[in-house]
This record gives structure tokens, C-alpha cells and sequence, in this order.
């Protein structure tokens, strides 16, 4: 099983909020994406995931190129 997921985001300026960082609300639906994708590929279902399981973010690494 692979425990790591590695997703590279290009952020667009309605992304942002008005002092020009990632808005708290976009944040959140990113990490709601990516355990969503992290799931399916451990192959866990949304009825699992509300029943028996849940996902958890460890070690999360959020780097800029700018």
C-alpha cells in the first residue's frame, strides 16, 4: 500500500484571498481533495472511510516557487 501522495498546485489568483495568500476556504477544499484521491488509491471507499477509517494528514510538506 502506498502511504504517500505527492500533488504539485498551481495557485490561481481566486485562490487568494485579499492580502494575496491562499484563502483558509481554498486550503481546506485542496486537503479535501487529496485525501479523497489518497483514498481511492489505497483503495478505501467513502463508506469505509465513514465508517471504520478516517484520513489523517502527517508530515505535510507546502512549499512555493515563486
Amino acid at each position: 500500500m502506498n502511504n504517500k501522495l505527492e500533488k504539485n498546485y498551481e495557485i490561481s489568483l481566486s485562490m487568494c484571498d485579499n492580502t494575496e495568500h491562499l484563502s483558509i476556504y481554498n486550503i481546506f477544499a485542496m486537503f479535501m481533495d487529496i485525501a479523497t484521491e489518497h483514498a481511492k488509491n489505497i483503495k478505501a471507499s467513502t463508506k469505509d472511510l465513514g465508517e471504520d477509517m478516517f484520513w489523517i494528514t502527517v508530515r505535510t510538506k507546502v512549499t512555493s516557487c515563486v
